[in-house]
């Protein structure tokens, strides 16, 4: 019975070399009685599940109000070396960044220097159903920790990103950056209908 399983497992090793190159399969059941994956016959392929995602209940959405208004600012690239003194400025309330990869370095490191005791949470970022539904639920949970957010994504996303976050996170104002001769500032390009938070005055 012993050589029985030491053959059926180096028939099975043999059957999937190359397959699972690399792959470690640990059976925790009991040292003594072999695995079904090892004989013959009971071997099964792994079942493929999607995952499920479930979004929050609207009551913990309007209990989450109480912390202030959200803020997401758009960043294109090259723009937030400009803009670091105003966005520090803002990070005292609730905060939401999303800037390109070209753009990222030059973006954190500033505000680490600009608030070097404020967390920050940096997630790549895509658009899509699929990205947003198992990620909103992160940022937004950063948001209400007092964690800044900040999200780096490909050039032509961003703003599709800003929109599909802005909504699921119910952000009071989106803000973009505004170049004049005399420098940059940030410009509000939609807010909600309620009066706007003190400082959002540019």
């Amino acid at each position: 019975m012993f050589w029985r399983r030491i053959s059926a497992h180096r028939a099975l090793a043999a059957h999937n070399s190359g397959r699972w190159a690399g792959v470690h399969v640990l059976d925790r059941r009991s040292p003594r009685r072999p695995s079904p994956c090892v004989v013959p016959g009971r071997f099964r392929e792994p079942v493929y599940r999607a995952p499920f995602y479930r979004e929050p209940e609207s009551a913990w959405w309007d209990a989450q109000e109480e912390g202030g208004p959200v803020t997401v600012v758009v960043l294109s690239d090259g723009d937030a070396a400009g803009v670091l003194d105003g966005l520090a400025g803002l990070a005292e309330g609730r905060l939401l960044l999303v800037v390109g990869w070209a753009d990222a370095d030059t973006l954190i490191t500033g505000l680490a220097r600009l608030l070097p005791r404020r967390r920050m949470m940096v997630l790549p970022a895509h658009h899509g159903e699929d990205w947003l539904r198992g990620n909103a639920a992160i940022v937004a949970g950063s948001l209400f920790d007092g964690v800044l957010p900040i999200l780096i994504t490909h050039t032509a996303g961003r703003h599709a990103i800003a929109a599909d976050l802005s909504g699921r996170l119910h952000a009071d104002r989106v803000l973009r950056v505004q170049h004049t001769p005399f420098g940059a500032g940030l410009l509000p390009v939609w807010h909600r209908r309620e009066a706007l938070h003190p400082y959002a005055e540019m």
